[in-house]
């Protein structure tokens, strides 16, 4: 085996105006750098003419290879100290001195992809990003130049309900220099802080099975932009990116003449007016649109009561504190935002009696039904089924007094087994048959079969998403788990599917604005063998808590934790410097201890995306 070296990239794009740095990146064996990992490509969203540079752990000499048309005519030089390189796409590499190398553990390297899978994964990325001619990806960065406050951070109460709030304006300037598209479609806004991408998701397979045309927009991606948009009630493939590249070239002189009024649009304002024009262009019948952040001042919250068919709110708890004011009054009340004057609203049975209290209060201001999901509709668990492909459990569905299907009176269930896990999913469900009710209640015809149907269409990757990658190696669990009730949730949900006893490790990377004390709380009922804290790698040294702010949340949490047998918890604590590490030194460990092996990754969807990406899988379509 060769010397261990230690790489790390710092990128800073002139198109983006944003400085993005990638983790310390452990690699074994010098005869075996003739690639990049993805990490770094998706850090400098650039593929072509990429350089890697090596540092021995004694700081001496870089070894350079520069790679370009498919890591082929590569050229090695030697160089030391810190240099800088211009590449085409001007952007600029500073390559730094490493830290110590013992702090960092070895890393066998057969827990590493091979080196075949290695540049098969580059290719593919290469392929994804890299131009096929003049100016091709030009629109995608032009996007990628935006301000992204998902990366940078969202100021201070910027969700709230209130003068501090968002301006509406940008969007709506945007949009109209577009045509007014969201003037042309019916819609369900769904709000919420836990479980509305997965009742979006519902509502939208429902509807599409339904026989409608339905778009599904929703937030954020897991593996690339384009899955915010979906012609297809989201079970199917989103937009190409070349139909998101004309979208994009469509707003582009109104982005540019709001730049020269001083108010440029955002990345997330560009992305719902592409999606607004997109559902508009194709006539859907219906779209279902997720709400970013809050509700009040959310880019999407510019319809007309005539156009929202039904407002949905999922469960509310304490989540980006900071922009939404950091009560869960405050949060309650911009989530409220999205009800419209004289339309439905149908909200899941929330927890906390002063978010029901808003609730009721803003539905009363704005003359909105506001009627509860979940005390006509019930889901019951049968069974669940774990093979290496994944999960699935069947369950069955009851509604009283009304049968969905058909539009008609009287009680209806039905059995539906279903290609995804979660115990909390029994409550986004029924949240989401009631929004379809709405739905229907307007003469729209839902018929029979369609809720089967649909909901054994869905894919929720990073919601409990469980496989095994091979059969030598350990289970994988994926969840964004990012509050205490989600993080309780997938608890629950590993201690049903996994009632067998596991070795497990645990590998937390989160954002800030979150309840990081709580969730540990919540995560420690996990008993895992060995946890890991890490950062999620686009948002270093902006949105990522760094991991030993995560240790001491875990340590105080630790401190008055009790095993479920009564006796005190102790597990081995680990810090790596990205989620691919922190996988590999999972791997390692669990497979040192005798049992069934388990890897979970959670804490926010962004270090989903990249667990997917580091074990070569791509984004399950929804």
């Amino acid at each position: 085996m060769g010397s261990r070296c230690f790489l790390r990239i710092c990128c800073k794009d002139s198109l983006k105006g944003l400085h993005y740095r990638s983790r310390w990146h452990a690699l074994v064996g010098t005869a075996d750098f003739s690639w990049i990992d993805n990490w770094e490509v998706n850090s400098i969203k650039r593929i072509s003419d990429v350089d890697c540079t090596f540092f021995s752990p004694q700081n001496g000499p870089i070894r350079k290879k520069n790679h370009s048309a498919g890591l082929k005519n590569q050229k090695s030089t030697v160089f030391s100290g810190k240099e800088s390189i211009k590449f085409p796409s001007h952007n600029e590499l500073e390559f730094w001195q490493p830290f110590s190398a013992t702090s960092i553990s070895s890393t066998p390297l057969s827990n590493l992809p091979s080196a075949n899978s290695r540049r098969a994964n580059f290719r593919s990325t290469r392929a994804k990003f890299s131009s096929s001619g003049p100016g091709r990806n030009s629109s995608i960065e032009y996007l990628n130049s935006l301000v992204n406050y998902e990366g940078v951070g969202v100021p201070k109460n910027a969700g709230c309900d209130g003068e501090q709030g968002f301006p509406l304006d940008r969007i709506r300037k945007l949009l109209d220099g577009l045509g007014n598209p969201q003037d042309d479609l019916k819609i369900v806004h769904v709000a919420g802080s836990k479980g509305k991408g997965s009742t979006s998701a519902f509502i939208g397979a429902i509807l599409q099975a339904s026989g409608l045309k339905v778009g599904v927009f929703t937030s954020p991606h897991i593996v690339s932009v384009n899955e915010r948009i979906h012609l297809n009630g989201g079970i199917g493939p989103p937009v190409s990116t070349e139909e998101l590249e004309e979208l994009i070239d469509m707003a582009r002189p109104v982005i540019e003449s709001m730049k020269e009024s001083g108010e440029p649009p955002t990345y997330f304002e560009v992305l719902t007016a592409a999606a607004f024009k997109k559902f508009s262009m194709e006539k859907v019948d219906i779209g279902v649109i997720e709400v970013g952040l809050g509700g009040a001042t959310d880019a999407t919250n510019v319809f007309k009561p005539e156009n929202v068919l039904v407002s949905v709110i999922a469960p509310i708890a304490h989540e980006h504190l900071e922009a939404l004011g950091g009560t869960l009054e405050s949060i309650a009340k911009a989530k409220a935002g999205i009800m419209k004057n004289g339309r439905p609203c149908i909200t899941s049975q929330q927890e906390h009696e002063i978010v029901r209290e808003v609730l009721e209060k803003t539905a009363e201001s704005s003359n909105s039904t506001l009627s509860v999901a979940g005390k006509t509709e019930s889901v019951e668990f049968l069974e669940r089924k774990l093979h290496p492909d994944g999960a699935c459990q069947e369950i069955k569905i009851s509604t009283e007094g009304y049968c969905l299907e058909g539009n008609q009176s009287g009680d209806w269930s039905e059995k539906v087994v279903m290609p995804f896990m979660g115990d909390h999913q029994a409550g986004n469900i029924a949240l989401a048959l009631r929004a379809v009710l709405e739905v229907s209640k307007q003469g729209w015809k839902i018929p029979p079969g369609s809720v089967t149907k649909g909901l054994q269409a869905v894919r929720l990757p990073g919601r409990c998403q469980v496989f095994r990658p091979n059969k030598d190696s350990p289970w994988v669990l994926l969840d964004g788990a990012h509050t205490k009730e989600s993080a309780a949730s997938m608890v629950e949900s590993k201690s049903r599917l996994f009632p067998f006893k596991t070795v497990t490790a645990l590998v937390i990377a989160m954002l800030e604005g979150k309840e990081h004390f709580q969730v540990m709380q919540a995560f420690l009922r996990l008993e895992p063998q060995v946890v890991i804290f890490t950062t999620s790698l686009p948002f270093e040294g902006k949105r990522s808590v760094p991991p030993g702010t995560l240790v001491a949340h875990w340590e105080m949490a630790e401190s008055g934790f009790r095993t479920a047998s009564g006796g005190p918890f102790r597990c081995r604590k680990m810090i790596q410097a990205s989620i691919s590490s922190a996988i590999h030194r999972a791997i390692t460990e669990i497979e040192s201890i005798p049992g069934e092996g388990l890897v979970c990754v959670a804490g926010s969807m962004y270090a989903v995306s990249e667990a997917l990406g580091c074990l070569n899988l791509e984004s399950p379509t929804r």
